[in-house]
């Protein structure tokens, strides 16, 4: 493949991205737990280094590990191109293999949250809850919507391709240059099951899994929504994080007794999320409800009443 044309076509499947191993250069290994391990990269073409970001294993993966990965590459290869999802660029047939991706440099969701409404800039215009919720409407606040919206419509473009996003949460959603929110850490539904349980190990994200999960297991797009009820939650809050504090089984519990999550203080309306195991992201209502009210007044029709 002539490293010239690492694009993708909207229109198309990722078929012909197969990148030689010795155009590829690991620069630094990005934070993070697990296998999984997150490399920045340079990928050498005839019309100058491009800046990338490389998945693969850590070296002591086991072979199964390699087998999944490589079964889940070609899944992914499958996937037409989509603005709501980090742009695959390429692969390469190594062992463990290298998935190439863009590097968006907006950073991570939560961080510019807690970096955009930090009580450090809160304070210097007072420290009520009043007073901050003013600073929000007099600063970006008018973004927190259009995040939600932009995650809303990625998850739907992968519930429609039978991927899942589990454990959904503002660390797993990236921002370009322009502020657009990206997905990307997703996985096959074929594939989520195991996936979750090699690669996840004791570093499961239980504050925003759903509770078919947490009690038995399962992993299915309804989940999806679940996870995106909590992620609301975090961007009208600001970053801050669910269930602070709490254990595992404290989450459970909570779950169990049907405690929920406060609405946060500077939420600019109602985020309702009814019970109902079947609405997916497919159902419509989610999207068509994020486009329709802004203001967030009546915000998604989905899984549970209140996040």
């Amino acid at each position: 493949m002539d490293l010239q044309e690492l694009e993708v076509n909207k229109n198309k499947k990722n078929k012909n991205l197969k990148v030689p191993e010795k155009n590829v250069k690991l620069i630094s290994l990005l934070p993070g737990k697990g296998m999984l391990r997150y490399h920045m990269a340079l990928v050498m073409r005839a019309a100058g280094n491009l800046e990338a970001v490389v998945r693969t294993l850590s070296g002591d993966s086991t072979l199964r590990m390699n087998e999944l990965k490589s079964s889940e590459v070609q899944h992914i290869l499958k996937l037409p191109g989509d603005n709501s999802i980090m742009k695959l660029l390429g692969w390469c047939d190594t062992v463990p293999n290298y998935l190439i991706c863009e590097y968006l440099s907006g950073g991570t969701l939560s961080d510019h949250l807690t970096e955009e409404f930090s009580p450090q800039k809160v304070h210097q215009y007072g420290n009520t809850k009043q007073m901050r919720f003013q600073v929000a409407e007099n600063g970006n606040v008018d973004h927190l919507p259009k995040y939600a919206l932009q995650v809303a419509r990625g998850l739907k473009f992968l519930t429609k391709h039978r991927f899942v996003n589990p454990g959904l949460r503002s660390k797993k959603v990236l921002l370009d240059a322009a502020g657009r929110c990206k997905l990307y850490d997703f996985v096959s539904m074929e594939n989520a099951k195991e996936w979750t349980k090699l690669f996840w190990n004791e570093n499961v994200p239980f504050q925003w899994m759903p509770p078919e999960f947490l009690f038995l297991q399962t992993i299915s797009p309804a989940g999806d929504v679940w996870s995106f009820g909590v992620l609301l939650w975090e961007i009208f809050s600001y970053g801050s994080e669910p269930y602070k504090e709490q254990t595992r089984s404290g989450v459970e519990k909570s779950l169990r007794a049907k405690r929920q999550l406060p609405l946060p203080d500077n939420c600019p309306g109602a985020m309702n999320i009814k019970k109902s195991d079947k609405k997916t992201f497919l159902d419509g209502r989610i999207n068509r409800r994020l486009s329709k009210s802004m203001s967030m007044e009546t915000l998604v029709d989905g899984r549970k009443e209140n996040t």
